[in-house]
């Protein structure tokens, strides 16, 4: 099994969607190392090539790997291993990477955009007195949908 970072997370080779995937997760530190390339290439694959999605799938695995282990606290060396936090903070991450998933990746719907209004026509319909007003603004939604971090 090998581990490789070129530090150039992209979407266009594999190399690139490794490293994307990688950059994704936080497995960047050789001297920590949590999947293998050939994890990340069997997750890119179930995915369709998402790296927001394989990510997500990685972050899984890797919880899964930690909640295998039980935390421990040696009393004569001060050493405490904490597994149950590491498994509950990937799992959080993988969370979170499904949303991006659905915002950003392959089959994400993407960022709303409203395309052929003219700016004037724009400020024009939103200064109408006798027009009703939007039912939230863009800075609400991103708020009530706890995507506080894409703003």
């Amino acid at each position: 099994m090998t581990w490789t970072f070129g530090g150039n997370p992209g979407t266009e080779t594999a190399e690139e969607r490794r490293d994307a995937v990688r950059h994704l997760v936080g497995d960047v530190e050789t001297t920590d190392q949590q999947v293998s390339d050939e994890g990340i290439a069997f997750a890119l694959s179930e995915a369709g090539d998402d790296v927001y999605r394989a990510s997500a799938s990685i972050c899984y695995a890797i919880a899964a790997k930690y909640s295998r282990l039980v935390d421990t606290d040696v009393d004569s060396g001060g050493m405490k291993a904490s597994y149950s936090q590491r498994r509950e903070a990937y799992t959080a991450l993988a969370t979170r990477l499904e949303k991006q998933a659905k915002k950003f990746g392959k089959t994400g719907l993407g960022v709303p955009r409203v395309g052929g209004v003219s700016r004037g026509v724009m400020e024009q319909v939103g200064s109408d007195e006798d027009r009703f007003g939007s039912v939230f603004t863009v800075d609400e939604l991103l708020r009530t949908n706890g995507d506080d971090e894409y703003t």
